[in-house]
């Protein structure tokens, strides 16, 4: 059976409808901006002040995973040892595996000590729904199922659109704190809220002006997180849209060929950085001083991006000649 168009405005109807029952659990504006500000402590090495920054807004608010993750390690570098207690126990709440913490924090000398010991055999009361979980994996054996049948990947992309109506007529939209920061699956590395991403991408595919509404308001009401908004918004449809990066696809700033870093030229930075700044994001002059750090860091930091690489067949075209064609499209050479 294909899904027919009344069937996709019935689906529309609801969706909206749920999001407009959303109650609102994060000023965007406040959230970001004082995120934004530790990140400054952090790009300056301040690490304790961004720490006490956190804890500030952890009172507040719930922070996104990738917040408490810097969070965690600027608690560390500081060796703050309350703080890294109550971080550290934040991310337990998510059913962060110990892998995770092997593999991010390994090297500090807290995850070598009776005090780490102690943390982890509490008896931790879990922030996740296992019921959304269960059927965020059905959602992903759906999307995995066939993508190349357009036919069929339609149809499964619909299935799953009727899933997440489901979990939000029962739970709400899905967030960072429903989902955790678990594994789905032994052999997969990809956390729950990475493979509900590649998810919700196709979905929005599916009826972008639709999710264009819901995305707008789950972002504003500080449901799904800045990351999150930011790589849907290319599948997303508006009134007056602008570019909120400087590539489309991925959604990102900058791209790397061999070694030479693409980003915005003037004019469509400004663009961007007008939308970027509607949505209270930071410039592309902050992400690219970020990155920078980031790239340079040995600390596993999550600000910034990670820049995406562009690979090519040199025989097609060498590099001259593809700096030369994304020029066409914006792109120009910056210093990093």
């Amino acid at each position: 059976m294909k899904p027919t168009f009344e069937l996709f405005i019935l689906m529309a109807i609801i969706l909206l409808g749920f999001g407009i029952q959303l109650q609102s659990q994060v000023n965007t504006a406040d959230y970001n901006h004082k995120v934004y500000e530790a990140e400054e402590f952090i790009l300056s090495e301040d690490y304790c002040t961004a720490a006490e920054l956190y804890n500030s807004l952890h009172t507040e608010y719930s922070l996104f995973n990738g917040d408490l993750h810097n969070a965690l390690i600027c608690a560390l570098l500081c060796d703050n040892q309350e703080l890294i207690e109550k971080f550290t126990l934040h991310i337990l709440k998510r059913d962060a595996s110990l892998q995770y913490f092997k593999t991010n924090f390994n090297e500090f000398d807290f995850f070598n000590s009776p005090s780490w010991d102690s943390l982890k055999s509490r008896k931790i009361e879990y922030t996740y729904q296992p019921e959304i979980r269960a059927r965020v994996r059905e959602m992903v054996k759906i999307d995995q199922a066939d993508r190349i049948d357009p036919s069929v990947r339609q149809l499964n992309d619909f299935k799953n659109l009727i899933t997440l109506g489901e979990i939000m007529e029962e739970f709400g939209f899905p967030t960072q704190k429903h989902l955790g920061l678990d594994y789905l699956g032994t052999t997969d590395r990809r956390e729950y809220n990475r493979w509900f991403r590649l998810i919700m991408i196709h979905l929005t595919k599916l009826m972008p002006w639709d999710f264009g509404e819901l995305l707008h308001q789950l972002y504003f009401d500080g449901i799904i997180s800045r990351g999150q908004f930011v790589s849907l918004f290319p599948e997303i449809r508006f009134c007056d849209q602008s570019p909120i990066t400087c590539i489309p696809h991925p959604a990102t700033n900058f791209l790397m060929l061999d070694d030479i870093l693409l980003s915005c030229n003037e004019e469509l930075r400004k663009e961007v950085n007008d939308t970027r700044a509607y949505f209270y994001l930071d410039t592309v002059e902050s992400q690219l001083e970020k990155s920078i750090f980031r790239r340079n860091s040995p600390y596993p930091w999550r600000i910034g991006q990670v820049f995406a690489v562009f690979h090519y067949n040199a025989e097609t075209a060498g590099l001259e000649e593809r700096v030369e064609g994304f020029k066409k499209d914006g792109l120009v050479p910056v210093e990093y």
